[in-house]
């Protein structure tokens, strides 16, 4: 880190792995420590962190979601090691923040996608496939363009920010999907408000993100298959 400007973490085991979970952790909870404690002695006050949408916990269908749609405030309730790391590193970059006055943003990106693969959908059964993510997806270029925004927008403290496509990988409204899958959840706001504008809306709000980094979605699959 010596020499550097700011940090962008990206590096973590990508999921959980049986038999290795204390490898997990330690990669993805105790590397990140790592990472910001040599940004802290060297002076670094920027630090973009990828962490995920696991960190908040109801992803791979170990616990159904608390209520849509999903923000930045959701109760975190981490399920497996892959999770946990996530939500500790998280947690720990708080603290950094706190303490140091370091300048740290979390992404929490959805399954991030490649636009060569979004024709790869049309051949999986996507509502089941993918129902645990609530469907969401986030196109890899607009992730790079929140890691930019990331490392030059000002921002105090820290701040986490869940990063979604507008709509869904559905070709489906997607109140449609919810009557079949997850009818009986709380809705935070009136779904019939929430998809006036856009049948096909994600389940994730990302107004956070959009009003502090100016991040804004403008990439679909849709525009792509």
């Amino acid at each position: 880190v010596q020499g550097c400007d700011a940090i962008v973490h990206a590096g973590a085991i990508p999921g959980d792995i049986e038999g290795r979970e204390l490898e997990v952790i330690e990669s993805n909870a105790q590397g990140t420590w790592n990472i910001l404690f040599a940004a802290q002695q060297a002076g670094i006050r920027r630090v973009v962190h990828f962490s995920s949408i696991q960190a908040l916990g109801y992803v791979g269908n170990h616990h159904a979601p608390l209520y849509f749609p999903v923000d930045d405030a959701y109760p975190r309730h981490p399920m497996t090691p892959y999770q946990l790391g996530k939500h500790l590193g998280e947690e720990t970059c708080k603290t950094f923040a706190n303490r140091w006055g370091m300048e740290i943003v979390s992404l929490r990106p959805m399954a991030v996608i490649h636009e060569e693969h979004y024709k790869d959908w049309l051949q999986s059964n996507v509502e089941e496939d993918v129902k645990s993510v609530l469907w969401a997806y986030t196109d890899l270029a607009e992730v790079v363009e929140a890691v930019y925004l990331g490392l030059t927008k000002p921002v105090t403290g820290f701040h986490a920010f869940l990063i979604s496509a507008e709509d869904t990988m559905l070709d489906c409204p997607t109140m449609e999907a919810i009557e079949r899958t997850w009818a009986d959840i709380p809705h935070r706001i009136p779904l019939e408000e929430w998809f006036r504008d856009n049948p096909y809306r994600t389940l994730v709000d990302c107004s956070d993100i959009k009003r502090v980094l100016g991040w804004e979605h403008k990439r679909s699959w849709r525009d792509f298959v």
